[in-house]
């Protein structure tokens, strides 16, 4: 993700997973959290684990390379992109 999003020089990324977004329970869909500050990635990395903690990472990596938002958000849905873009999801700024 970080070399397309440098390449493009991306300022929004949009990261579509198996659930609607970063979840504080993993078990709770209705967990979502709606939004976290970039400063936070470090610590909400440490709150997760499996595939979720890389994910994290990526999107650490992706602040650390310019990117001033990444949302986080369902690609299950009909519509993903414009979900994401309507802030149906986890928005990291």
């Amino acid at each position: 993700m970080s070399v397309l999003q440098k390449t493009m020089r991306a300022e929004t990324v949009i990261n579509l997973i198996e659930a609607p977004g970063f979840l504080e329970n993993k078990d709770d869909e209705a967990s979502l959290i709606k939004h976290i500050a970039a400063a936070e990635l470090e610590a909400r990395e440490q709150q997760v684990d499996g595939r979720m903690k890389r994910k994290m990472l990526a999107v650490r990596k992706l602040f650390e390379h310019g990117a001033s938002r990444v949302i986080i958000a369902d690609g299950r849905r009909d519509h993903p992109v414009a979900d994401a873009l309507s802030a149906k999801g986890t928005v990291i700024e």
